[in-house]
């Protein structure tokens, strides 16, 4: 009973390790520029850009105008 015990603690020690704690949302919309993206019914699309904005994709493309006051993270 003991040993089953230590092998329980032992599995559900990393699950309290981790340090993973939400954030807040960005004020701003954010966009990934030259990424690959897979999509669902598109394939992938290539140097493409991945605009989202309070959580949610707004953009997805190639021809996707990236909004002015977004903050850019660049995946190339």
């Amino acid at each position: 009973m003991l040993k089953k015990l230590l092998l329980l603690l032992l599995w559900t020690l990393p699950l309290a390790a981790n340090d993973l704690i939400p954030g807040t949302m960005p004020d701003t919309p954010v966009a990934i520029i030259h990424a690959r993206i897979f999509t669902v019914s598109n394939g992938i699309i290539e140097d493409g850009t991945l605009v989202f904005d309070q959580g949610r994709i707004t953009a997805v493309g190639r021809d996707v105008a990236v909004p002015e006051n977004a903050a850019v993270i660049d995946a190339a």
